[in-house]
């Protein structure tokens, strides 16, 4: 497999690690030679990716991974069960960007965000943390001793008493694909069995959500990732792609600076996964 099209970088990923250029050094030792960077909810600077990855020899596809709360869809989910929906070449990130910079700086989250803190404050006997980011905030809370680490605190935020508790607004998923769409990209559903703060989806429940998505126009479905082959759903979702008429895509979802092997389910690909994925519909001229 020589086709990433699901990976992030520091700081534009808040949860990454590694910079662009280690990145880049990774993806290249790996044998990738079509690559898509696509950082959580933002565009910025994919002109410099885009140039940094053409200058070492990569085929690159702009790309950006959006979430989508499942709160107003009638499917039973918690209130902040999100998913994540990638954004493939695209002609106008400057528009993604836009929107997605409004929901996120909103008013209504911006009272979210204060009585999230104030909350914290009161269970970690009332330390001055509201009005703080969430990174912030974390690194407050390691640094008072609440929490071992990073990835502890890490762990608490994602727990139902913050996600849920706490839910900050974000697009649903047809006005993130119609965002998508208006942007001239294409829409796959990423990681289907996985949701935002690790929320694991059984196979009825991404049935139940690949319906809604394909109503509102889905282009692809991410069939190869980690968490598809851990819940055994590698076959199930290509079955459904081609069910839809959908694309396939692969992804590593890289994070962090480590070394080979470059996808974390190398060993879990096999013969019978030997397939022609159809990147063509998202190639849109950029290669």
């Amino acid at each position: 497999m020589n086709i990433d099209l699901h990976c992030h970088c520091a700081p534009y990923s808040t949860c990454a690690t590694q910079s662009i250029d280690e990145l880049l050094l990774r993806a290249k030792e790996g044998g990738i030679r079509t690559l898509s960077i696509t950082n959580h909810d933002t565009t910025k600077d994919e002109d410099l990716f885009e140039k940094k990855a053409v200058a070492m020899g990569f085929a690159y596809i702009k790309g950006a991974e959006l979430g989508a709360s499942l709160a107003e869809e009638g499917l039973g989910f918690p209130k902040g069960a999100k998913i994540h929906i990638l954004a493939h070449a695209y002609k106008d990130g400057d528009l993604i960007e836009s929107v997605m910079q409004d929901v996120k700086n909103g008013s209504e989250n911006a009272k979210i965000k204060r009585a999230r803190g104030e909350y914290i404050a009161k269970r970690f006997n009332d330390l001055s943390l509201s009005g703080l980011t969430k990174q912030r905030l974390i690194a407050c809370l390691v640094e008072k001793g609440h929490f071992i680490d990073v990835g502890a605190a890490k762990e608490f935020f994602r727990s139902p008493e913050i996600s849920d508790g706490f839910a900050l607004h974000c697009l649903g998923p047809k006005e993130t694909i119609d965002l998508i769409h208006k942007a001239g990209g294409f829409a796959t559903w990423a990681h289907p069995f996985r949701g935002e703060h690790h929320y694991k989806f059984n196979e009825d429940d991404v049935k139940a959500i690949l319906t809604k998505l394909v109503a509102y126009g889905l282009d692809g479905l991410e069939c190869f990732h980690s968490s598809n082959f851990e819940a055994g759903g590698v076959d199930l979702l290509r079955a459904l792609a081609k069910q839809y008429g959908l694309f396939e895509t692969i992804g590593s979802d890289r994070h962090h600076n480590r070394p080979m092997p470059y996808f974390s389910f190398e060993k879990s690909i096999t013969a019978s996964y030997e397939s022609e994925i159809d990147i063509g519909k998202i190639q849109g001229g950029n290669l």
